[in-house]
């Protein structure tokens, strides 16, 4: 394997930035946790729309500002362009596509649910209907597609990074350095 192969080597790194990326949002899942067991149907939806909206949000503006979530930064990996170029805004949605449209199949069915005055979320796995385990066998099936696909190529590229037009590649910046050169890059400038 030449050494221009080894900067495609990044699963270990991909999982350990999902890892920092949920502890991130482990804050919101002290509340939700509650929301989901205690509250309303319709405060659930809203709870359900503004997390992912956070995390959409997240996710989509870190790659196209910066290429990387904090994840990917502590990892010390990027997203590109597959021509090496910074990540495009709409390469940045794009990448995440194929989740939002399981969140929008899910959302159609958590309200069809909440609609019809059944629970939104099942309390025991024997609660599971046929729809939720579909929904959760479809997630099941993206994530061993995506594995599959990132594995069988030589440049770890995941269905999302072809939809994209994207790769993940290692880098050398430190965290910190990274940090101090986006910030230095955004912070205004005087004349003088």
């Amino acid at each position: 394997m030449t050494d221009d192969m080894l900067q495609y080597r990044t699963f270990w790194r991909r999982f350990g930035a999902s890892l920092v990326d949920g502890i991130i949002f482990m804050p919101l899942m002290w509340p939700g946790m509650w929301i989901l067991s205690h509250a309303s149907p319709p405060v659930i939806l809203a709870w359900i729309c503004l997390g992912s909206a956070i995390s959409f949000t997240y996710t989509i503006g870190m790659h196209a500002a910066f290429g990387q979530t904090i994840g990917k930064m502590v990892t010390r990996i990027q997203v590109r362009d597959v021509s090496g170029r910074p990540l495009r805004p709409s390469q940045a949605v794009r990448r995440e596509a194929i989740n939002l449209a399981l969140f929008l199949v899910s959302l159609g069915f958590y309200v069809s649910r909440a609609l019809s005055g059944d629970p939104i979320i099942a309390e025991k796995v024997e609660d599971l209907t046929l729809t939720m385990q579909i929904q959760s066998y479809l997630s099941y099936l993206v994530l061993a597609i995506e594995l599959l696909t990132m594995m069988t190529n030589e440049r770890r590229r995941a269905v999302h990074d072809f939809v994209a037009g994207s790769v993940v590649l290692k880098t050398s910046e430190s965290p910190v350095a990274r940090i101090g050169s986006i910030l230095a890059t955004r912070a205004p400038r005087t004349i003088s």
